[in-house]
């Protein structure tokens, strides 16, 4: 109750699915938080492992 900032009474009132999707939206709020967390990490990780590919392949020659 206190994490969906609803009164008892409200609590009471509402139905077995809607208290089901309280809380997986609060259980994929949490996900997604986490997940926006790492994501600066991970695009720096990509940019890392896309230079490094870049790096080992050979280097073009210009045509004549």
């Amino acid at each position: 109750m206190k994490e969906f900032h609803i009164s008892p009474r409200q609590w009471k009132q509402t139905t077995k699915t809607d208290k089901k999707i309280l809380q997986y939206y609060r259980i994929m709020e949490n996900y997604y938080m986490e997940l926006s967390f790492d994501k600066p990490k991970r695009d720096i990780e990509k940019e890392n492992d896309k230079q490094k590919l870049l790096a080992s392949l050979p280097k073009q020659q210009r045509r004549r």
